[in-house]
């Protein structure tokens, strides 16, 4: 719980530091698959999209424009090296206005039980690499809780609620952003290895240019294990 509380303390802390800003909202679908092997290892493979609808400043008046439209495909692997811990390295693409870049990740996930709460911690680290552009290099720490919202587990044909913060960082050709996101969304466990998800991710980003960006994504995931 000290975990949770201290994330939305930095959210806001964040959010008061901001003068004027922009914004944009949009859709963001995503398919999850995974793939449980031998010697604890599993493969995930996640096809997101992302398209938005409107974007502009919220002072003065907006002017919105055309939105672009985001592909991303990730295939990680994942092997578990502790009884609540586990290592993972993946690989992704991405299509931006006509643009291709690659994607090389590395994680550490570490899961944590606290009374009924169940949270899950992940610090990770990626390099975005695009042509005739200088490498991005990114770090991030995100931790994520499910709450059962029948008893305190998760059956079937239940619903659940997820809350998730994370922290970016990026760098750039020496710049450096941080970008901080929370996503609420409500979940149905529609079979032992199939859920369905339905909310938003909140992205506030661009903290430490002078101008920040508020992001608004409508989600809708699906999960598969077999």
């Amino acid at each position: 719980m000290k975990q949770i509380v201290a994330g939305f303390i930095w959210f806001f802390m964040g959010y008061l530091a901001i003068g004027q800003s922009i914004y944009e909202y949009g859709a963001m679908p995503s398919v999850n698959l995974t793939k449980k092997l031998e010697n604890n290892w599993k493969i995930n493979t996640k096809l997101e999209m992302r398209f938005p609808l409107a974007k502009g400043v919220f002072k003065p008046p907006s002017q919105e424009q055309f939105p672009y439209k985001l592909y991303d495909i990730v295939v990680t692997g994942t092997k578990k090296i502790g009884v609540q811990t586990s290592l993972g390295f993946g690989y992704g693409v991405r299509w931006r206005e006509g643009l291709f870049s690659q994607v090389f990740a590395q994680q550490i996930g570490i899961k944590q039980q606290i009374q009924h709460l169940r949270l899950a911690h992940r610090i990770a680290a990626d390099q975005r690499i695009q042509s005739n552009r200088s490498t991005v290099w990114r770090f991030r720490y995100r931790w994520r809780t499910e709450i059962p919202l029948n008893g305190h587990r998760l059956d079937p044909k239940e619903w659940y609620f997820k809350l998730g913060n994370e922290y970016l960082n990026a760098f750039n050709d020496g710049a450096y952003q941080l970008e901080i996101r929370l996503t609420p969304v409500f979940g149905k466990l529609l079979a032992s290895k199939s859920k369905f998800e339905l909310g938003v991710q909140y992205r506030l980003g661009k903290l430490g240019t002078g101008s920040a960006k508020h992001v608004f994504w409508m989600q809708a995931n699906w999960y598969s294990t077999w």
